[in-house]
């Protein structure tokens, strides 16, 4: 609508201003995903915002969520691999590679990045319910209890 097209003219302007805003960036692939229906140009503009800041969470799960609807779990790899080693407070990040790896039966290579994610953000019920899945695949059924009942008490807590 109307107000989608003035705050694109805005982040428009403010990346011409400043390049290296990522949540400008952000914004526009938002734009560009929601609005316009362009999944090419809204992948750049997120792929840009990670970029610039790793940790930047809304950017970097539109950016998988939209190679994982295509089925591009390479390209999702990589932008884990990317953001995670460039800033260690890139939790996303982490948490969405220990995810796939999970979802691949890969449990033994998932355990490393769930628990790095989850020294990022331990408020979360997810993280420790894909550790609890992790711990589970490999046998070690002691460690997957705890990080299930990690998660119990989280969702207590609604986190």
């Amino acid at each position: 609508g109307r107000e989608a097209g003035t705050a694109f003219a805005e982040c428009l302007a403010a990346v011409k201003i400043d390049p290296k805003m990522a949540c400008a960036w952000t914004l526009l692939g938002h734009y560009y995903c929601m609005e316009a229906k362009d999944s090419e140009r809204g992948k750049k503009c997120y792929a840009k915002a990670v970029e610039l800041d790793p940790a930047d969470g809304e950017a970097g799960e539109a950016l998988c969520g939209l190679y994982a609807a295509e089925g591009q779990a390479g390209l999702l790899l990589g932008v884990c691999d990317t953001a995670a080693a460039a800033s260690p407070l890139a939790g996303w990040a982490m948490f969405r590679k220990g995810l796939l790896l999970v979802g691949a039966a890969r449990h033994a290579e998932a355990c490393a990045p769930l628990q790095n994610a989850l020294r990022v953000s331990q408020e979360t019920s997810a993280g420790w319910t894909a550790l609890g899945r992790a711990y589970e695949g490999c046998g070690r059924l002691e460690p997957s209890i705890k990080a299930y009942e990690r998660a119990l008490e989280l969702m207590a807590e609604g986190h």
